[in-house]
């Protein structure tokens, strides 16, 4: 009964307003990664300079964690949440309208930033919906995660198909996302103020920064940059090996997230049964041998193949990773 009482007390949009919260995180980046190969080559870059900018940019998520750790306890998640998926949304075009590369790096850098805080709020907000429901949900917004990243890609590669500038879809489709965030606003939940806020900021960070908590962030951050990396060689791979046709560049990356998302549903339940270790190290043997025949032949379907199996590798890697943290 009072599990029942609880229930009725929580607003009906804040399943909602979560939802839209990781599509904000999800669907600016799935559409981002599906316009690579296109704003690479608009912008005249190399592979070298490229993946240059790429990891710089990837550097963002580091920051970001920074920030949060010391924001934890002082402000409220809430807040930084609505903050940082405002900054998020503003991004997108801000990236596609980028004139230059260092131009491109600075935006980016920020995007990331912004990113990896939202990431860390939005999940302490669904713990707390959570456990107030009294039930485990987590597993469904990881799936709406995936399912962002895969629309979002699909939506550029058929951009892509009508000639519409990657600046006014980010536009379109980050304004829309803003106003369905505006409309569930009140509905977000908070979490209680922190009793560590009054402590000083060395202890608190000494506190948090154990060994396995460093291990483990650290795996799930080599997860984060193998995925973006995997995604954006899938893309610019697939536009090359079909002479420079960007939307079949954009088409390769919807595939590898349609495997992925395919294989989320399941990582639990093959976690469960082999153990989260044996996952990983088959995962990145697996993947590895079918890059190396299938890319490796320098064909269109061999490659396809393998990029499929590519969106396997990273889906079981990097989900056992963040499982485990």
């Amino acid at each position: 009964m009072p599990a029942c009482s609880s229930t009725r007390k929580i607003p009906l949009l804040r399943g909602f307003s979560l939802g839209i919260v990781y599509l904000t995180l999800s669907f600016p980046l799935g559409s981002w990664v599906g316009r690579i190969p296109q704003i690479k080559e608009s912008l005249n870059a190399s592979d070298a300079s490229w993946g240059i900018a790429n990891t710089i940019a990837t550097t963002g998520e580091v920051v970001g964690l920074g920030i949060i750790v010391v924001l934890i306890g002082r402000t409220s998640t809430r807040t930084t949440t609505l903050v940082t998926a405002c900054i998020v949304l503003a991004m997108g075009p801000l990236v596609a309208l980028s004139p230059t590369l260092p131009a491109l790096v600075i935006s980016l850098t920020l995007w990331m930033v912004a990113s990896k805080i939202l990431g860390t709020t939005s999940g302490a907000l669904i713990l707390v919906y959570q456990r107030d429901l009294g039930r485990i949900i987590f597993g469904r917004f990881d799936a709406l995660y995936s399912i962002g990243m895969l629309i979002g890609g699909a939506l550029s590669w058929a951009a892509i198909r009508h000639n519409i500038a990657p600046s006014h879809q980010f536009a379109i489709t980050n304004s829309m996302l803003a106003i369905a965030l505006l409309v569930s606003l009140r509905a977000l939940p908070d979490e209680e103020t922190s009793t560590t806020r009054a402590r000083p900021i060395r202890q608190r960070l000494r506190s948090r920064f154990t060994t396995p908590l460093l291990l483990l962030g650290g795996l799930s951050l080599l997860a984060s940059f193998i995925d973006s990396a995997a995604a954006q060689w899938a893309g610019i791979y697939l536009s090359r090996t079909s002479g420079g046709d960007a939307e079949l560049g954009s088409l390769g990356y919807v595939l590898v997230m349609a495997t992925k998302t395919i294989c989320l549903l399941f990582i639990g339940t093959i976690s469960h049964r082999i153990g989260w270790r044996a996952l990983v190290l088959t995962s990145v043997a697996a993947t590895s041998l079918a890059l190396f025949l299938g890319v490796g032949s320098g064909q269109l379907v061999p490659g396809l193949l393998a990029l499929l199996a590519l969106g396997a590798g990273t889906a079981f890697f990097g989900g056992s990773s963040q499982m485990r943290v």
